[in-house]
């Protein structure tokens, strides 16, 4: 998905897919925020990098310009 698709929700769909998203009671940016992933075992870090990455790879230039333009923190 990208900006130019459109979507009314955007960038919400945009901090769902890439800021909010994640397992269990504490979400991705919660993780990131002061480096809290080296706290996490061996195979849940291991995850939570392996998807990161992914998702680095797979989001576009303009949505990430969108996500850092907005204020994309969630509330």
């Amino acid at each position: 998905m990208s900006a130019a698709d459109g979507d009314r929700s955007f960038p919400q769909e945009l901090v769902r897919r890439y800021v909010t998203c994640g397992q269990g009671r504490v979400r991705r940016y919660l993780k990131l925020l002061h480096g809290n992933f080296t706290r996490l075992d061996d195979p849940d870090r291991a995850r939570f990098l392996h998807a990161l990455a992914a998702d680095a790879r797979q989001i576009t230039d303009e949505d990430l310009h969108a996500l850092l333009a907005a204020d994309s923190r969630p509330g």
